[in-house]
């Protein structure tokens, strides 16, 4: 077994490849949702990490 076969699995056999194809505005569509759902909740994310780092580090020993 080659690594790649075992890291990605095995290749199609060709008379499968043709019906796990999709066109180009529907790879579109379909790829461009998971960069869209990234953008969404990425700056959420960033904000519940940063609020209570700086509270913390407001709260933090003064000297």
């Amino acid at each position: 077994m080659r690594i790649l076969d075992w890291l990605l699995g095995k290749p199609i056999p060709d008379d499968h490849a043709d019906s796990e194809r999709i066109g180009s505005a529907t790879g579109v569509a379909v790829l461009g949702l998971d960069a869209l759902s990234s953008a969404a909740y990425g700056p959420e994310a960033t904000l519940a990490l940063l609020i209570p780092l700086g509270a913390a580090g407001l709260a933090g020993p003064h000297r």
